[in-house]
This record gives C-alpha cells, sequence and structure tokens, in this order.
C-alpha cells in the first residue's frame, strides 16, 4: 500500500514536471523527487514510471540553476541503486543530459553529473559505452575537471570516475586517447594534491592490469609507466604495476627489451626502500623467458642483483 501511494506522488511529481508550471513549483516537484530517489525503497521503482526520466532529463536542460542542480542531485541518486545503472547508461539522453552538466560552473551540479557518472560507470556493461560517447568527450572531460577544476574534491571525484571506467574493453582505448596517458603521468608525478597524485596512478595501475604485450598499445603504457617513476611518491605504486606485468609471460620480453626499464629498476631497488622488494622481484620474473632466450644488462642491474643476493664483498663478485 505504501509503494502505491509513492508510486502515485511520483506521478503526479511527473505531471508537475510535464507542465507549463512556474519554475518555483517545478523546484519543489524535483526536491521532491530528489529525495524519493534517494530512498532505497522508492529509488529502483520510480524510475519505471512512465514519462519520469524523460521530464527529469527536460528539467536538467533547464536555463534554471536550481532546477538543474535538483536535477542532477535526483540522477545522482537514481544511480546509487546498482539496478537502475544499466537503464540510466544505456539512455543517449541521459548521458548527454550529465556530460552537459559537467560543463556547467555550479559546483554543486558538476559533483552531481560526476557522482551520477561514477555510479554508471561502475556498471560493467556500461563501460564501454561510456568510454566511447561522443567520439570520447567524457573521458575528455572528465580529464580536464581532474587536471584543471578548481574543486580540489571535484577533481578527486573527475579521477575516480577515470578509474571506473577501466576495464578489459576499454583500457586499450584510453591508451590511445590524445593526451590522456600524458595527462596521468603528470598528476601522478608531480601534482600538488596528494590524493590526486593516489587516483592518477590507482588509473595506471588499473590500466596495467588490463594491457599486455599482446595488445598494440603496451610500449604506449610502459613508456607511461617509465615516465611516472620521476614522481617521488609514484615509484612504489608504478613498480607494483610493473612486478604484476612481469609476472606475466606474455609481457616479460617486451619488459626486458623495453629502454631504460631495467636500468630504472636496478636503481630503484637500490635506492628506494619501499620500492626495492617489488623492484627486485621484477627483475626475477622477466629473467624467466619462455623461450630461453637471454639479454644483457648493465652494470647498474648487476649490482642491483649482487646486492639483493646480499654479494656485496670482494670475495664474492
Amino acid at each position: 500500500q505504501r509503494m502505491a501511494k509513492n508510486y502515485d506522488i511520483i506521478l503526479v511529481m511527473v505531471h508537475v514536471l510535464e507542465c507549463d508550471m512556474h519554475e518555483w513549483v517545478k523546484m519543489e516537484a524535483i526536491n521532491v523527487l530528489a529525495e524519493l530517489a534517494y530512498s532505497e525503497e522508492t529509488n529502483s521503482v520510480m524510475i519505471h514510471v512512465d514519462g519520469f526520466l524523460d521530464a527529469l532529463t527536460e528539467c536538467a536542460n533547464s536555463s534554471n540553476k536550481k532546477i538543474k542542480e535538483g536535477s542532477a542531485r535526483a540522477f545522482l541518486n537514481l544511480a546509487t541503486a546498482a539496478e537502475n545503472r544499466p537503464l540510466l547508461g544505456s539512455r543517449d539522453d541521459t548521458v548527454n543530459v550529465l556530460l552537459k552538466c559537467l560543463h556547467e560552473t555550479s559546483d554543486t551540479t558538476r559533483k552531481c553529473a560526476i557522482g551520477a557518472l561514477g555510479n554508471m560507470s561502475a556498471c560493467e556493461e556500461n563501460k564501454l559505452r561510456l568510454v566511447n560517447y561522443g567520439n570520447g568527450e567524457i573521458v575528455k572531460t572528465l580529464l580536464f575537471a581532474a587536471r584543471s577544476d578548481v574543486n580540489k574534491q571535484l577533481r578527486k571525484d573527475a579521477m575516480g570516475v577515470l578509474a571506473n571506467l577501466s576495464n578489459a574493453d576499454t583500457s586499450c582505448l584510453l591508451c590511445t586517447y590524445p593526451d590522456f596517458l600524458n595527462s596521468l603521468v603528470t598528476q601522478a608525478a608531480c601534482d600538488a594534491q596528494l590524493e590526486i597524485q593516489r587516483g592518477a596512478l590507482k588509473v595506471l595501475r588499473r590500466m596495467a592490469s588490463f594491457v599486455d604485450a599482446t595488445a598494440p598499445c603496451h610500449v604506449l603504457l610502459l613508456k607511461a609507466l617509465l615516465k611516472a617513476l620521476a614522481g617521488k611518491n609514484a615509484v612504489a605504486h608504478v613498480v607494483a604495476a610493473l612486478k604484476d606485468q612481469s609476472s606475466k609471460p606474455v609481457n616479460r620480453r617486451s619488459l626486458a627489451q623495453f629502454p631504460g626499464l631495467l636500468d630504472a629498476l636496478g636503481v630503484i631497488s637500490l635506492e628506494m626502500e619501499d620500492a626495492k622488494v617489488n623492484a627486485v622481484k621484477t627483475l626475477f620474473f622477466m629473467s624467466y623467458q619462455n623461450d630461453g632466450a637471454t639479454y644483457a644488462v648493465s652494470d647498474c642491474v648487476l649490482s642491483a642483483l649482487a646486492t639483493a643476493a646480499g654479494l656485496t664483498k670482494k670475495k664474492d663478485v
């Protein structure tokens, strides 16, 4: 009975949004809908009410700042329910209006839109569609927000969505997007905000778990990881990603042949206490070539291996 009552309330609010009412009336209706969308009892039901998503999308396109903010908040609350995410992600009008909201001047609107897209991107079936949407426009906008938004929390949230979007189907695409890896590397290595550094490193490590040497973009990823080693706070995270890469036989030859990587790992194992174990493990994994191939290494790498083995006295060398 209560559910039926809530349904009737939602239907009335939808009719209010559809009618040519005063803006303050629409704002009150949207506030009611946003609160109902926040409730676990109603948010998975209201999304199926006739005309609801159409009316909400129309309001999100409004020139009225408060109506737009309330609509974005309603979308955020709807997207908190996992069962709503596939439907929201499948609608072009919904994705398009949230993309538009990312360009608004209102922090509230942008925050809600980023949150909604973040929840939607947690759904596997939405990831590829969101990455491809508008020829990468969502990715481009999120990347810009993560790099340049004046609101630090929004930068962090945008980076979180980019991490969510990374999976086996999307990571190669992301690697080839213009300036994507370069921007991540810059933020991972030297962003002034530590949380942004960590967020960028999380994206890089997630991508590294999905991209292997069979992908043409693998060399781009390795180049990015090597550049990211320039950041003091990034070293341990990047080396961990490289260790994970080297644990897969298919990657070992590419890693061993990549210019500068072996020497970088050698230096790290000698100088970076918090990364030395993983650096040595990476070198160890890379030494196991399936086809029996061998490779020459520099004095730096030999010194690193000798140090790790405890062979540091002259009589041991």
